[in-house]
């Protein structure tokens, strides 16, 4: 049995929180400031629906070219803080 196939299991038998050491989930406020972020956040989605910056695709640093790209650490950054506001919405419910 291959150990993606063995976690598989554990994860079947026990659950995720008996497995791997989760970090508790922060408990957020909802702030005048959270609300202005998060609204400032989706205002910088192009109309794909993506958060695009100026930069360079650093697996073709050769082409020289430079131009509008999507970050993942930028993506993960903000996803971030959307699921902060979420989480302040719901516990403000």
């Amino acid at each position: 049995m291959g150990r993606l196939e063995q976690e598989y299991e554990k994860l079947q038998d026990h659950g995720p929180s008996r497995v791997w050491n989760l970090p508790k989930p922060k408990s957020s406020r909802m702030t005048i400031g959270l609300k202005k972020a998060t609204q400032d956040l989706i205002e910088q989605l192009d109309e794909r629906g993506a958060w695009v910056e100026a930069g360079n695709l650093r697996t073709f640093p050769e082409s020289g070219q430079s131009g509008r790209i999507i970050s993942t650490k930028t993506y993960l950054n903000n996803l971030s803080r959307l699921a902060d506001y979420i989480a302040a919405f719901e516990d403000n419910e």
